[in-house]
């Protein structure tokens, strides 16, 4: 049995500091890995989980090597805008 492959992804649900490294946690690709598995990890990090296994895993490794896209998973987010409360309304007649 071929050895496993070894990436670094951060841990989900931690908030960081501007200059703060996130935490890690290591993931196994393995071989006998099936496609399930990999579209749900694909899914916890908001990536594309769509493809044959072969592109799971390159979408995987590449996500592992790319920091800057994991600073997206650590900004908090935005509030939504209220629209004008200015204007004509309607009268109630």
């Amino acid at each position: 049995m071929p050895a496993a492959e070894i990436i670094s992804l951060p841990v989900l649900g931690k908030m960081l500091g501007v200059n703060e490294q996130p935490e890690m946690v290591e993931f196994a690709i393995q071989q006998d890995m099936t496609v399930k598995v990999l579209r749900e990890k694909l899914k916890e990090y908001g990536l594309q989980s769509t493809g044959k296994k072969a592109d799971l895993i390159e979408r995987l490794r590449e996500y592992a090597t790319d920091d800057t896209s994991w600073r997206l998973l650590f900004q908090p987010t935005q509030k939504g805008t209220r629209g004008s409360y200015t204007g004509k309304r309607k009268s109630l007649v």
